[in-house]
């Protein structure tokens, strides 16, 4: 997940910094990336492309939560959150 992410940044954020951080807790496993890129104006067709779906599909089969924040000209966070 952390990979495809990534290579959506490289490809359209048009990103200057991007931070990663993965954290572990009892309860659970916390991946989040954010970019201070360009955003997405329409969060709808941002949530349909593929490749979200895909990441989407991957947590949430391991009973996972996947949120995604963006606003256009403000940067995107990613947040995978999967129960241990």
């Amino acid at each position: 997940m952390a990979q495809e992410a990534l290579n959506n940044i490289m490809k359209h954020a048009k990103a200057t910094t991007v931070e990663v951080s993965l954290v572990a807790n009892k309860e659970s496993l916390v991946l989040m990336i954010e970019d201070n890129g360009i955003g997405f104006e329409n969060k709808d067709n941002l949530i349909n492309s593929l490749g979200l779906k895909s990441m989407r599909n991957r947590i949430e089969n391991l009973e996972g939560t996947f949120t995604i924040d963006t606003m256009k000209n403000r940067g995107t966070t990613i947040i995978a959150e999967i129960p241990i």
